[in-house]
């Protein structure tokens, strides 16, 4: 579930759920960060990413995201916030935004997991000034993808992200 409060809808710009091991820093949480703060090297497992517009991810009945608290990898779940604010647009109150995470101890048949793909050189590749329109085609071939993730999978769900360059995205995806 999403939680937006109401008050900070105008300026909260997504939500991302890491699981972090027992490498985290220390001080991690003890105020707020700037964007440039290395979550990445931090937390190996972005498990969820909300944006405006987004909605909750639901798993199939029969499919959970493994979590394991004995092998070091999952000790923490860090929910990262980001927020489009300005001198003349302000975080207007303290914020209680968040996700409802859901948990069982039983394990399901089939096992969750993420998957990032496209062009990280995009969020720094120049956009020609004074065009309509400029398109950006990123493909993912299938001999990419089954030597990375070997068995067949199916996908559940996605999320697409582009900041304020973009009017529209979208993924096609080609069946094998």
């Amino acid at each position: 579930d999403i939680l937006i409060q109401e008050s900070n809808k105008q300026v909260l710009h997504h939500m991302l759920v890491h699981i972090c091991g027992s490498s985290v820093m220390s001080d991690w949480g003890s105020g707020p960060e700037p964007c440039s703060s290395p979550t990445g090297q931090r937390c190996q497992s972005l498990v969820y990413g909300w944006a405006v517009g987004g909605g909750p991810l639901i798993f199939p009945t029969d499919t959970g995201l493994q979590v394991s608290a004995a092998s070091g990898d999952a000790r923490y779940i860090v929910l990262e916030m980001h927020y489009d604010i300005s001198s003349q647009n302000p975080l207007p109150s303290p914020d209680s935004s968040g996700v409802n995470l859901y948990y069982t101890e039983t394990i399901r048949p089939f096992t969750a997991g993420t998957v990032a793909i496209g062009d990280i050189a995009l969020s720094t590749a120049p956009i020609p000034a004074s065009q309509s329109t400029h398109e950006v085609v990123n493909e993912c071939a299938s001999s990419c993808t089954s030597q990375r993730l070997g068995n067949p999978i199916q996908v559940f769900g996605s999320f697409l992200h582009m900041h304020s360059y973009g009017r529209q995205i979208y993924v096609n995806h080609h069946g094998a």
